[in-house]
């Protein structure tokens, strides 16, 4: 169970989700198209005209253009590491916040405890479910307090 205190206004956290669905990340993209680049210059070095070539000029092209062209390989194969969402659960505003925890955490759903479908509990396991029964997260919390707190609230909003 995670206690916080929200600073962004709903615009602000809207506007965030907004756009990283849209976005790839920078660091993706750049990388991607870098990766490109040096496929393309790799075979851009043996369409460049040349009279005579010599045996190691013909050596030398070889082996900087498997380089470059690795390199690009291996650049635009780089998947970004996708980090799995952190669930919050406030009991004190009967709220489950899922947030993805990237240098600002940006809240990705927000959804009252009693708008939630039904929940499981079996042994130290809670299951949550969205009111459409789609699966939201599995809980499993070692403190007895935030436990028997979570346990609670789900009870008081008929959901267990």
């Amino acid at each position: 169970m995670t206690a916080t205190f929200d600073t962004l206004t709903d615009a602000e956290q809207q506007g965030t989700k907004r756009m990283r669905m849209w976005s790839l990340g920078a660091r993706g993209l750049a990388s991607r198209a870098f990766g490109a680049v040096l496929v393309l210059t790799s075979l851009g070095l043996w369409i460049e005209p040349g009279t005579q070539m010599a045996v190691d000029l013909v050596l030398m092209k070889l082996g900087v253009s498997l380089f470059l062209g690795f390199a690009g390989l291996a650049l635009m194969q780089d998947k970004p590491q996708a980090q799995d969402p952190e669930v919050q659960i406030d009991t004190v505003r009967r709220e489950v916040r899922i947030a993805r925890p990237r240098g600002r955490r940006s809240v990705i759903r927000r959804i009252a405890i009693r708008d939630l479908g039904r929940a499981e509990a079996v042994g130290d396991v809670i299951r949550l479910t969205a009111a459409n029964g789609a699966f939201l997260a599995a809980i499993t919390l070692p403190d007895p307090d935030a436990w028997s707190s979570l346990y609670g609230a789900l009870q008081d909003a008929g959901k267990l």
